[in-house]
């Protein structure tokens, strides 16, 4: 990534918000996981990843978020908050990381 918005954050109550930092608002809240947020990263093609204490790691895409957010339609052919991937495990995540040059994260 070359540019720090939007900014990411994760709350205890599952929550993922995104900020945009020159208006200092934030433009989209996500009910993300059951349980706490334990770790947001940036991924490679304006997506980002999220784990929680409820065992799943999801990705997101964030002009899709944007677009849901901004505007009404609530078709299904319409712009969707909805993460593009879910992958679960037993237990629960404690953190992730992406790597910077490749399609990887652990």
């Amino acid at each position: 990534r070359t540019s720090l918005l939007p900014l990411l954050s994760g709350s205890a109550d599952g929550t993922v918000h995104l900020w945009d930092l020159p208006t200092r608002s934030c433009v989209a809240t996500l009910n993300a996981h059951a349980q706490a947020i334990q770790g947001l990263v940036f991924g490679m093609d304006d997506d980002f990843y999220s784990c929680g204490n409820d065992g799943t790691l999801r990705r997101w895409s964030v002009p899709q978020i944007l677009a849901a957010s901004s505007t009404t339609n609530t078709s299904e052919d319409g712009p969707t908050k909805a993460p593009l991937d879910t992958w679960r495990i037993q237990g629960s995540f404690q953190s992730i990381d992406h790597h910077w040059a490749e399609r990887q994260f652990v």
